[in-house]
């Protein structure tokens, strides 16, 4: 179950997750906390704005994985050229 499915479907004040307005990331073993909204690192997840937390995420998400496409396509057109 991922984060965002356990952060929608229960009461985020109930379990023991301190969650706050930021994501992780790993590249190349270099890991990085991203703010999802300015000042991110400070606001934490509560039921009140659970919901705001699972749309950011969302959104960095799909950012994410734009940004991995675009550098596949970009080395794909770089070795066919």
């Amino acid at each position: 179950m991922s984060v965002c499915h356990c952060c929608r479907d229960n009461d985020i004040e109930e379990s023991d997750l301190e969650m706050y307005f930021t994501c992780d990331s790993e590249t190349l073993g270099k890991y990085e906390t991203f703010e999802l909204k300015p000042g991110g690192e400070e606001i934490q997840v509560s039921e009140s704005n659970k919901i705001e937390y699972i749309r950011y995420s969302g959104v960095w998400y799909l950012y994410r994985l734009v940004l991995i496409f675009v550098s596949i396509i970009s080395l794909r057109n770089q070795i066919t050229v």
